[in-house]
């Protein structure tokens, strides 16, 4: 209910695109020092309560922005902005780590990003229906979304407490290390891990240069509608929900090459094809193709990478996954600002710089993969 029409609320309260894609850079900067605190002080047997309280300052944090809504308080609108994002990413980096305690497997990975695409989108729906309409005689805009999403975040609050992970985890010795620098010294000689993070990486700066502020993308670069741009949003990623469950149950090939180059490898081509042509027709294609499966492919490219780590290791790995990811996203969402108010030409030839990078490192991720599951199988 909240992000998908941010940019818009924050541009309705006085702050120009590039303060935005500033201020969002500053968040996922920001974000990897938080992680990195997190990784290190919370053990697994308190990793529920952590994201109980994370939720909860949340729902604070939104609702008093709610608040501040046209009060020309614009430092105090871009610190609380910063706050919220910093704790949302900390509460879905948290999300497997507590699932892995029940059971990990490579496709429930891609499970649990595809479910949240599909609630994502209901809020999606539910937006672009209701704006300009009254509920209870009070007319909805911007600002009441971010009402309705404080409550609904504090009913996540209140489901998440009925759930007991306490039967599933182990008890911690006070010998037993799994801090992020714990994590850090074992992956020092791993090289799989080693190449798994640069993709990751990569893959930020690449994919972020382009939709890192994509409503923007839309509105400014292609002179969308705000009304027109959401709606292209919302289609898309209701279509990319279905393109990854098909994907993962019946268009999965055996060869995972074929399956990464179908994915990131079409990305290269038409990223290329936009940087030769500079054609607006084939840079919605190439938006379009990336946007629609972003959510597909994710049992291949992340899940066994993710899975192979110890459970004791897996919540610091997850965030020291998303740290990395973050600072790829402080980099791409400040050159996607920058970008767009010059040329998309420049956008796309950003992502297809690191997208080529991105391709061979999964490759040789892949290739270290394979080997190292056909010596355990033997």
């Amino acid at each position: 209910f909240f992000y998908n029409f941010r940019e818009i609320w924050m541009i309705n309260n006085n702050l120009s695109i590039k303060t935005i894609s500033t201020v969002l850079s500053i968040c996922a900067f920001l974000t990897i020092s938080v992680i990195f605190l997190c990784s290190n002080l919370v053990k697994r047997n308190r990793l529920k309560k952590f994201v109980q309280i994370l939720i909860f300052i949340k729902a604070i944090t939104i609702f008093t922005l709610f608040m501040l809504n046209n009060t020309g308080m614009s430092f105090l609108i871009k610190f609380l902005t910063m706050i919220d994002y910093v704790i949302d990413v900390e509460i879905i980096t948290s999300i497997y780590p507590l699932i892995a305690q029940i059971n990990k497997q490579d496709k429930l990975y891609a499970h649990k990003g595809l479910i949240t695409e599909v609630f994502y989108s209901i809020g999606l729906i539910l937006t672009n229906f209701l704006i300009g309409k009254e509920l209870f005689k009070i007319p909805i805009n911007y600002n009441i979304y971010i009402f309705i999403a404080t409550i609904l975040t504090l009913l996540s609050f209140a489901v998440l407490s009925k759930i007991d992970f306490n039967k599933y985890i182990k008890k911690e010795s006070k010998q037993e290390n799994n801090s992020l620098l714990d994590l850090c010294k074992k992956i020092k000689k791993d090289k799989i891990s080693q190449t798994y993070i640069l993709t990751c990486i990569m893959n930020a700066i690449s994919y972020n240069s382009i939709f890192g502020i994509k409503m923007l993308f839309l509105t400014q670069g292609f002179s969308f509608t705000e009304a027109r741009a959401s709606n292209i949003l919302t289609f898309f990623r209701l279509l990319s929900v279905v393109i990854g469950y098909i994907v993962l149950y019946k268009l999965t090939v055996k060869n995972n090459y074929v399956n990464l180059g179908i994915k990131y490898g079409g990305r290269l081509i038409l990223y290329t094809i936009c940087i030769l042509t500079s054609s607006k027709i084939i840079f919605f294609i190439a938006f379009s193709y990336a946007y629609l499966l972003s959510n597909s492919y994710s049992h291949i490219s992340d899940g066994p990478y993710i899975n192979r780590i110890d459970n004791k290791y897996q919540f610091a790995f997850c965030n020291l996954k998303v740290m990395i990811e973050y600072l790829g996203v402080a980099i791409g969402v400040y050159l996607c600002g920058i970008a767009i108010e010059k040329s998309l030409f420049i956008n796309f030839l950003i992502a297809a710089i690191f997208c080529l990078g991105e391709l061979i490192l999964r490759f040789r991720g892949l290739y270290l993969y394979n080997k190292e599951q056909n010596s355990l199988s033997k």
